[in-house]
């Protein structure tokens, strides 16, 4: 991968990383957050669209929500990429997810 962008229309931004080049929001440089500890942590998820792989699902978010400091379903995983990019977010996590999804946002 060389390039990745995100554009966000909701909020006006824009989201760039280029191989060797860093990542910018907007223009400006962007790091993730210096949280260290799980317990400190918000993290986002997201839920399959196969419904007999939900009840799994569930229980990984419970037990993540049990050692987080919360936790967030946005809907859109290059959009919760960008998140962990900036530190608005301290990680991500989803099953069963496919590269499309993840493309732009990696």
């Amino acid at each position: 991968m060389l390039l990745g962008v995100v554009h966000d229309p909701m909020r006006e931004e824009t989201y760039l990383a280029e191989r060797r080049g860093g990542a910018t929001l907007n223009g400006e440089p962007i790091k993730v957050s210096e949280t260290k500890e799980l317990i400190q942590a918000l993290i986002a998820t997201g839920f399959p669209f196969d419904r007999a792989q939900m009840p799994e699902s569930l229980d990984l978010f419970g037990r993540f929500a049990a050692i987080t400091r919360g936790m967030r379903r946005l809907g859109s995983t290059a959009l919760d990429l960008c998140y962990v990019a900036t530190g608005r977010l301290d990680g991500y996590y989803e099953r069963g997810i496919w590269a499309w999804d993840i493309a732009a946002g990696v």
